[in-house]
C-alpha cells in the first residue's frame, strides 16, 4: 500500500467505511468522509468514470454516479484540486456496482389489468422495463431513494397470459436484471 492508502485504511479499521454507502447503482448519491480533500472541487472517479460532484469539503464530498457502470467491484479515485502535483487518494476495491434486487412482490399472484408492486434495491431513478411470462407490462411508477437505493415499482398484469407460474424479470438501464416467480391466476 502507498502513503495514502496506509492512513486510509486505518481510519476504514477504527470508524466504518469512509464510502457511504459501499455499494449501489445508477443514481446513487455516495458520500466520502476523511480528510485531505482540499476546499476546492476536484474529482472523483469510480473505475474510471467521472462522478458528478454534488458537494465539496476539505473532509466531506457527496457525488452522485449517472452513467452505468457493469455490476461488479470499483476503485474509488479522489482528485484534490489543490496542491499541484498532490497524489491522488485512491480506495482499492471500495464500491460495489449493484444490479436490480427483487426483495418482493405484493400481492404474490393476481390477474390481467391488476396493479402489483415490487420492492427491492438498486432498480435506479430511470424507468427500465418490466416483463411477465415475457409480455412487456405497463409501469405505473418506477423510483430509487438515492442515498439508499430502497426501490419501487408499479406495474400492470398484462392481458393474455396462461394460468399459472411466469418468470416476472425487473431489468434496469444497462446494468442488469433479476427473476422472481409470479403466478397469474
Amino acid at each position: 500500500m502507498g502513503g495514502d492508502d496506509s492512513n486510509h485504511l486505518g481510519v476504514l479499521l477504527l470508524f466504518g467505511s469512509p464510502i457511504s454507502p459501499m455499494g449501489g447503482t445508477v443514481d446513487t448519491e455516495i458520500t466520502f468522509t476523511g480528510s485531505g480533500f482540499g476546499a476546492k472541487k476536484g474529482k472523483v472517479l469510480l473505475g474510471t468514470v467521472g462522478l458528478k460532484i454534488l458537494s465539496w469539503s476539505e473532509d466531506s464530498i457527496l457525488a452522485q454516479l449517472l452513467k452505468p457502470l457493469s455490476p461488479g467491484i470499483y476503485d474509488v479515485t479522489v482528485q484534490p484540486k489543490e496542491s499541484k502535483g498532490a497524489s491522488p487518494i485512491v480506495f482499492h476495491d471500495s464500491f460495489s456496482v449493484r444490479s436490480p434486487d427483487i426483495g418482493s412482490v405484493e400481492p404474490q399472484s393476481g390477474s390481467a389489468n391488476d396493479q402489483i408492486t415490487i420492492q427491492g434495491l438498486f432498480f435506479g431513478t430511470k424507468k427500465g422495463k418490466v416483463t411477465l411470462g415475457g409480455k412487456s407490462c405497463k409501469v405505473l411508477s418506477w423510483t430509487m431513494v438515492p442515498t439508499t437505493e430502497v426501490s419501487e415499482i408499479r406495474f400492470v398484469v398484462p392481458k393474455r397470459l396462461n394460468p399459472g407460474t411466469h418468470e416476472l424479470i425487473v431489468t434496469t438501464t444497462k446494468v442488469g436484471s433479476d427473476t422472481i416467480d409470479f403466478t397469474v391466476d
